[in-house]
């Protein structure tokens, strides 16, 4: 399908928002119950990054709307849509976050912050899931109608606001007793992230391996071919949900998504694990922050585009193209056609 550009900011800056203030306020509790807590600066500035990447992708959302003012009514449904709770969730956990960064501010009694913090976590966690139940549910769309969507969606978030915080914890100097505690965090987050990404990519290449014009009909003639689209001319069906930029590419891509998402922020993280834990100073966590940032964009790109709507079958678009059918025998050459 043809990517739209502003639910991919939406996805990876808000979802990185909400890693970050998870990564704080796991910090800030990791840091409690050692007793020694962050630095309220540090803190502060953290929420700042994550209130502004939130906003920032919320902002984007907005742009493909044609009467934006009418956007509000997507909190009518509710009970039944993904994204009505995902729209309920965004601003509950941006005023949640700015309560949080107050009591914090303030000063008021630890057992108060935590507490928040909690309430915090939980209300990011299900705005993973409805954020990523939107594709998620779709079983009309075989490559996002698994449950590799919404954990794929909160690793990711995680991973991005994880490398984010730890370059947060560096400029400000954290405890680094926190610090390793969440580095260790991320070491998971960052393996089990790519373990089901991994897992995704491996189921959707099978999705659609006997899938040729020959068995959409059930005849197994090699001369068969598409005569009508079902249109005299390209249309928005035909545009939108069959994309086909940089199809030779997108192995490669996967690739790159890979290296920058999971390999080099990891690889740069535990160099500076290894630094605090002998007593030096880490660097390479703002190269990490970029690094996973940039495999984010990435990653949902590839997500959006391969998205492959069923009604491709009609038009002739197949996903997979001259595979064997497993199931009907080949065609033999010069065999007769049915009689009409």
């Amino acid at each position: 399908m043809r990517p739209e550009y502003s639910l991919i900011l939406l996805t990876v800056l808000a979802g990185a928002g909400q890693g970050l203030f998870l990564f704080l306020a796991t910090g800030d509790m990791a840091g409690f119950s050692k007793g020694s807590r962050l630095p309220p600066m540090t803190t502060l500035t953290g929420l700042g990054v994550a209130l502004a990447l939130t906003l920032a992708g919320m902002a984007a959302s907005f742009f493909p709307l044609t009467h934006k003012a009418r956007g509000v009514k997507a909190i009518n449904k509710w009970r039944h849509s993904w994204l009505s709770r995902e729209v309920i969730l965004l601003p509950v956990f941006v005023g949640g976050m700015v309560f949080y960064g107050l009591l914090y501010f303030i000063g008021v009694h630890p057992a108060i912050i935590q507490a928040t913090g909690v309430a915090g976590i939980f209300v990011v966690l299900a705005l993973f899931i409805s954020t990523a139940m939107i594709y998620g549910h779709l079983t009309i769309i075989r490559e996002w109608g698994t449950a590799y969507t919404p954990a794929n969606f909160t690793l990711t978030g995680m991973i991005t606001g994880w490398a984010s915080g730890a370059a947060v914890y560096q400029m400000g100097l954290a405890p680094v007793g926190a610090t390793l505690f969440n580095l260790r965090l991320f070491f998971l987050l960052a393996v089990a992230g790519l373990i089901v990404k991994l897992l995704y990519y491996h189921r959707n290449s099978r999705l659609y391996s006997p899938t040729t014009i020959q068995t959409a009909l059930g005849i197994g003639h090699r001369k068969i071919r598409l005569m009508d689209t079902g249109s005299a001319y390209p249309t928005y069906n035909t545009e939108e949900y069959h994309y086909t930029a940089l199809k030779e590419k997108r192995g490669i891509l996967k690739v790159a998504s890979i290296i920058l998402l999971y390999i080099l922020p990891m690889a740069g993280l535990a160099w500076d694990y290894m630094a605090l834990f002998s007593g030096g100073e880490g660097c390479l966590a703002p190269v990490a922050a970029i690094s996973a940032m940039g495999g984010a964009f990435i990653e949902r790109w590839v997500f959006f585009v391969e998205g492959n709507h069923a009604q491709n079958l009609y038009y002739g678009n197949f996903p997979v193209e001259a595979r064997p059918n497993p199931i009907l025998q080949s065609g033999k050459k010069d065999a007769p056609l049915p009689p009409a």
